[in-house]
């Protein structure tokens, strides 16, 4: 449990830093998808890791209680590294200079949040 500790938050760090501004999301139009595409696939998460740490959607026996231990660390050291809330806000007001438009800059982070 304690290699979790650590071994999670760097993968989540790999992820969000190494692989994902690799790929093709880098910006359209000076728009940031990769903390938009983190973010939303980290609310998307940790719906799914909830789910499993509430025992809803798994039945009970032996695997359960591993299940449910696994789904409280991912959620704890994982996706609190993988979410990047501060980085959302950095563009937000990256945005918002560039562009002269504070109103952008909510736009963004609520897009960010309820997308």
């Amino acid at each position: 449990h304690t290699a979790l500790i650590f071994i999670l938050p760097a993968a989540a760090t790999l992820t969000t830093d190494v692989y994902f501004p690799s790929t093709l999301l880098t910006s359209i139009r000076g728009y940031n998808l990769v903390l938009v595409t983190i973010n939303i696939t980290g609310a998307f998460m940790d719906g799914f890791f909830s789910a499993w740490e509430s025992g809803e959607t798994l039945p009970s026996g032996p695997k359960t209680e591993a299940l449910h231990l696994v789904a409280s660390d991912v959620r704890s050291f994982y996706l609190s590294a993988y979410t990047s809330w501060a980085g959302m806000l950095g563009e937000a007001a990256s945005i918002a200079y560039a562009k002269e438009s504070v109103f952008l800059g909510i736009v963004y982070i609520l897009m960010s949040i309820f997308c």
